[in-house]
C-alpha cells in the first residue's frame, strides 16, 4: 500500500521549518506538477505551522496524514501536535525538562509516540502525548535517530541510535508489548555479541521494513573515519547484522569520502514494498548532510546494494521520503525541496 502524499509534503515541512520560516510546500496542480507553491489559510492568509518563538527541528507524521508530531530542541521542553495536517497546533502539556530533538510515531498507531533528547532520554506516549513514560534508556549515550517498528507478534520495537560518547556507535531497542520489556544492546546484547556494524563510530539513521511483521528487518546509515557512510541491514529474526543475517553485499557504501568530519545528518526512507527477504524489491533511499561544500552530501538510491546518485554536490539533504511513486528531499539548510 502506498504511502499518503502527506508524509511526503511532511518532508517538506521538516526542511523549512529548520529555516525558521515555514510555508507547507505543495504541488501547484496535477496538471503543473513541478512548480511549488505556499499553501494559504482562510482568506488567502499563509498558513505557518509553527508555534510562535519555537525552530522546530523534527517531526513524525501519523500513518493517518493528519497526525503530526513536532519537536523544537534549544530551550523548548515540550512537543507540539497537529490532528489536523498542520493546520493547527497544540502545545502537549508534559514538560521534559529537557528539549527534545528526536521524534517518532508508530507506523500503524497515531498514538503511539517516542521522543529523544541528545543525551540519552527517551519517553513513550502511547495515548496521543497525553502523558509520556520515561523507558529509562541507558545503552545510547548521544541519540542521533529514533524509530517505531510495526507491530510483530503483538510487540513494537523502539530503537534509539547513536554513540556510546566515546566515538563509537550505539543501538538499542526497547520490546514494548513484552510481559517485562527491556532494553537490549543490538551490537553486543544476548544473541547480538560479536555482529556488524564493527568498527562504526556513530549511526545517524535507522528504519524499519513496512513489511516487518514478516522479514524482521531494520536498516541503518552509519559512519566510521574510513568510510564516510554506509547503509548496514540487521535481521531481528537471526539477531544479526548484513551478511552474518544473509545480506550479501552489506554494508553498502553510501559516501566513501574521509576527513570531511561527522555527518551534520542523515536520512532513511523504504519503498512501501520493500521486503528483506526478496532482492528485487530492496528498494531503499538515503539522504546525507555533512559539514564539507565539497562534498556536502546528497541524495542516494539503492537498489539492494546497487547505487544511484540522485543529487550530489547540489546541496546536503535532511531527509526524504518516496511514496512507491513519488520522491522528494528537503535541503538541510535552505528551502529548498527536490521533486
Amino acid at each position: 500500500m502506498k504511502k499518503k502524499i502527506s508524509k511526503i509534503l511532511g518532508v517538506a515541512i521538516t526542511i523549512t521549518m529548520l529555516a525558521s520560516l515555514m510555508i507547507v510546500a505543495a504541488p501547484a496542480s496535477a496538471a503543473d506538477p513541478l512548480v511549488w507553491n505556499g499553501e494559504f489559510g482562510p482568506g488567502g492568509v499563509p498558513t505557518y505551522t509553527r508555534n510562535a518563538g519555537s525552530n522546530m527541528v523534527d517531526f513524525a507524521i501519523g500513518f493517518d496524514g493528519l497526525t503530526i508530531y513536532a519537536v523544537a530542541g534549544g530551550s523548548d521542553n515540550f512537543t507540539y501536535k497537529s490532528a489536523d495536517g498542520g493546520n493547527t497546533w497544540s502545545k502537549l502539556t508534559t514538560n521534559f525538562g529537557f528539549a527534545p530533538v528526536t521524534v517518532a510515531v508508530a507506523p500503524d498507531d497515531v498514538d503511539m509516540v517516542v521522543v529523544a533528547n541528545t543525551s540519552g532520554a527517551v519517553y513513550l506516549s502511547t495515548n496521543g502525548g497525553i502523558s509520556f513514560s520515561n523507558l529509562n534508556q541507558s545503552i545510547v549515550t548521544n541519540i542521533f535517530a529514533l524509530a517505531i517498528s510495526p507491530a510483530s507478534s503483538a510487540l513494537h520495537y523502539i530503537v534509539a541510535a547513536g554513540d556510546d560518547g566515546a566515538s563509537n556507535s550505539a543501538i538499542s531497542y526497547f520490546n514494548f508489548g513484552a510481559t517485562l520489556p527491556v532494553w537490549t544492546n543490538a551490537q553486543s546484547g544476548t544473541g547480538w555479541t560479536g555482529t556488524d556494524p564493527v568498527g562504526a563510530t556513530a549511526i545517524r539513521a535507522v528504519a524499519f521494513s513496512p513489511a516487518f511483521a514478516s522479514d524482521k528487518v531494520m536498516l541503518i546509515v552509519s559512519e566510521n573515519s574510513t568510510t564516510k557512510a554506509l547503509l548496514e541491514v540487521a535481521s531481528f529474526a537471526f539477531t544479526a547484522w548484513n551478511t552474518e543475517a544473509g545480506f550479501s553485499g552489506y554494508p553498502a557504501t553510501i559516501l566513501a569520502e574521509t576527513g570531511i568530519g561527522p555527518l551534520n545528518s542523515a536520512t532513511l526512507d523504504l519503498a512501501p514494498t520493500y521486503l528483506g527477504a526478496d532482492e528485487a524489491e530492496r528498494l531503499v533511499f538515503v539522504g546525507l548532510a555533512t559539514p564539507s561544500g565539497t562534498y556536502p552530501g546528497g541524495a542516494y538510491r539503492f537498489n539492494n546494494t546497487t547505487k544511484v546518485t540522485l543529487l550530489t554536490t547540489v546541496a546536503a539533504i535532511r531527509s526524504v521520503a518516496f511514496d512507491g511513486t513519488n520522491l522528494v528531499a528537503g535541503a538541510y539548510a535552505s528551502n529548498w525541496v527536490y521533486r
